[in-house]
């Protein structure tokens, strides 16, 4: 040994501080950076797609339920990551692409595949990156935020080109198409006095406003994917139906359209208003359409309606995972965290289509207006009623029975309610096209795609046998009225299926033949519905208006009696 090694002038050579992946030097304990950096990175996980679903709700941010979501998802982050000081760099990594993933599976609904997707992205990254892994994974955490910020500032109704009218609109008014989600027809109300002095106010609202009304309108199918579907193509078959077990991920939408695509052809700009729970502006049509999206459910009205801010922290809540159908399926099987039950109604929908009518009078519009769509929860006058109990709100409880004679009779009163706040809206509705002086010259329907549902049996293939007539009726009977320019007022009793209806308005709209005999694949004779959870459909041939009854037998009274508001 050197002289100069023992008199201790020279220092042995200092060995490198361990790495963050050499789990074998880390003494355990919390480190004050480390515990920062994690609880960073995992607090901006967490919140992102809580801030997403605000933003996209355009939800006041700066509220006290928002600070409320704020300090619980810091907290989180803070004990996971106090808990994670205790493992090593890898099972921190693991733990940072496991919640990763559940945020994305709440923000992009994200299925099996693709958890299994993001997971192995992710595990591969950490191998790849390893010490850059989280610095990378920050960077990203932000430019995501930053994005939902952003998208949050577009304006989500598209600014109608000015475009001069085509020579087949030429002294023509527009044409509007609303579609009234679950408003069931007149001849489709039950016996209850209330029921039935709503029915002769239906009447009473077209009438006087030169409407042509079918009471006796039904469809043949009980969704709105199927009945629509139907509808936009004058077809009443089975095939290509959307099935609801194999295609629950997927998102309702119409690439089929030859209601909209005749209007185009016909030199008309198709408008669409529509909502986030279904998409018609995917119909593959000329580039003449433009696309207004306003999201669901209404949780604006959250914020100025419910007094108690922990009451809205948990309906939040409830909205973001409920974004995740995979969840929901967990919700529905297991029933827990269910749904509490917001306004679906918004609004700006009308408003949006007055205000595009005033600007470009000669176009056609179509706008989606859920209403009296669940959950039912506006009174007659339009205000909302959030102090009901959460069942009040839903026309049935999940499953084949949907109601007893209580529970029926508590939800239709809430259901009526809800109606006539749909028909006050239209009576505004169509007073402001009076206003803008192109009511006299407007093309105007006005229709349901389903009934309400406050059924006793659900109308599925497994009820065949105990469905009675009033549940039919309730279920298949839609409003349906058009006015035609100059045209006066009539009711019609023909029973006549929507898809029908739609081929003969439409007809009368072009100015030519649009359906012929072959495309209507059964015939018409007889009326016809189609039982669900079941594909192709099974057809079921029952004339729902010809009889009478409303009652429930007693070989039916056993079964309801296992429904009940405890369930």
């Amino acid at each position: 040994m050197s002289i100069w090694k023992k008199s201790g002038l020279i220092l042995p050579l200092r060995t490198a501080p361990p790495t963050a992946q050499d789990d074998s030097h880390r003494k355990p304990g919390i480190e004050a950076r480390e515990f920062i950096t994690l609880t960073l990175l995992l607090f901006l996980i967490l919140i992102y797609p809580v801030f997403s679903m605000l933003w996209y709700h355009q939800y006041p941010a700066v509220s006290i339920e928002a600070a409320i979501l704020v300090i619980l998802c810091l907290s989180i982050a803070a004990l996971l990551s106090l808990i994670l000081q205790f493992a090593g760099a890898s099972v921190r990594n693991l733990a940072l692409v496991t919640v990763l993933t559940f945020a994305f599976v709440v923000q992009f609904n994200l299925f099996f595949i693709g958890i299994i997707s993001v997971l192995a992205a992710g595990l591969f990254l950490t191998l790849i990156f390893r010490d850059a892994f989280r610095t990378m994974l920050l960077a990203v955490m932000v430019c995501l935020i930053a994005g939902a910020w952003m998208d949050h500032q577009i304006n989500p109704a598209t600014k109608i080109q000015e475009a001069e009218p085509s020579a087949a609109q030429a002294g023509q008014g527009p044409v509007i198409h609303l579609l009234m989600d679950g408003f069931t027809g007149p001849d489709g109300l039950p016996a209850m006095n209330e029921a039935q002095e709503l029915k002769q106010d239906i009447i009473s609202l077209f009438r006087k406003n030169g409407f042509q009304i079918f009471t006796r309108a039904y469809t043949h199918y009980s969704s709105t994917m199927d009945s629509m579907t139907r509808a936009f193509n004058f077809r009443n078959d089975d095939e290509n139906i959307w099935q609801r077990t194999s295609l629950l991920g997927e998102k309702i939408s119409f690439p089929e359209n030859k209601w909209f695509g005749m209007l185009a052809d016909s030199g008309y700009n198709v408008v669409v208003n529509q909502t986030g729970s279904a998409d018609f502006c995917s119909a593959a049509i000329s580039t003449k359409m433009f696309c207004n999206v306003f999201s669901t459910p209404n949780l604006k009205t959250i914020h100025t309606d419910v007094k108690n801010p922990l009451t809205r922290v948990a309906v939040l809540l409830r909205t973001l995972i409920g974004q995740s159908i995979l969840v929901s399926k967990v919700r529905r099987n297991y029933g827990v965290f269910d749904t509490w039950g917001v306004s679906m109604y918004d609004d700006r929908i009308l408003e949006k289509l007055v205000e595009d009518l005033q600007q470009q009078p000669q176009n056609a519009y179509f706008a989606h207006v859920l209403l009296p769509h669940a959950p039912l929860v506006l009174r007659q006058d339009c205000t909302l009623d959030y102090e009901s109990e959460t069942w009040h709100r839903w026309p049935a409880f999940e499953g084949l029975v949907g109601n007893n004679e209580e529970t029926r009779k508590v939800r239709y009163n809430k259901l009526i309610e809800q109606m006539r706040c749909a028909l006050t809206r239209l009576d505004t509705f169509f007073g402001e096209l009076r206003s803008l002086g192109i009511y006299d010259d407007a093309t105007i329907i006005v229709h349901g795609d389903h009934g309400a549902g406050a059924f006793n049996f659900s109308p599925s293939v497994q009820n065949m046998d105990k469905t009675n007539d009033r549940d039919l009726r309730e279920m298949f009977s839609i409003l349906f009225a058009v006015k035609y320019p100059g045209g006066g007022s009539e009711v019609n009793d023909e029973v006549i299926s929507l898809n029908v209806l739609m081929a003969n308005t439409a007809a009368r709209v072009i100015g030519s033949v649009l359906v012929e005999s072959s495309n209507i694949v059964q015939s018409e004779d007889e009326p016809f519905i189609y039982f669900a959870d079941s594909y192709p459909l099974k057809q079921a041939f029952v004339n729902i208006f010809h009889r009478k009854s409303d009652f429930i037998g007693e070989e039916q009274e056993e079964a309801v009696e296992s429904a009940s508001p405890d369930q």
